[in-house]
C-alpha cells in the first residue's frame, strides 16, 4: 500500500542532500517514474492520492494508469515538497 505521508517525508530527506537545483530536479522526476512502474503501485498511487481527474496542465491527457499516477504524484510532490 502506498503511504505518501511516508514518500513525501523521505522524497525530503532525500532532496534536501542535493546541493544544485538542476540535481534536486532531475532526482525528482527519476523517483516519480521509479514509484510508476509497475500497474498494481499505480492503483495504489492513484487511491492514496485521491486520482479521480485526468486532465492535466503539465502533462495532458494520460493514456494509461502509469501516466496518470505520475501525474496525481507530480502534482502532490510539488504543491508539499520544500525545495
Amino acid at each position: 500500500m502506498f503511504n505518501k505521508y511516508k514518500f513525501l517525508e523521505n522524497l525530503q530527506e532525500q532532496i534536501n542532500n542535493l546541493d544544485e537545483d538542476e540535481d534536486k530536479e532531475m532526482f525528482l522526476h527519476e523517483e516519480l517514474d521509479r514509484e510508476v512502474i509497475y500497474f498494481h503501485h499505480c492503483w495504489d498511487i492513484c487511491k492514496a492520492l485521491n486520482g479521480n481527474y485526468f486532465e492535466d496542465d503539465v502533462f495532458g491527457l494520460p493514456t494509461n494508469i502509469s501516466q496518470h499516477a505520475y501525474n496525481c504524484l507530480y502534482e502532490y510532490v510539488y504543491d508539499n515538497l520544500k525545495l
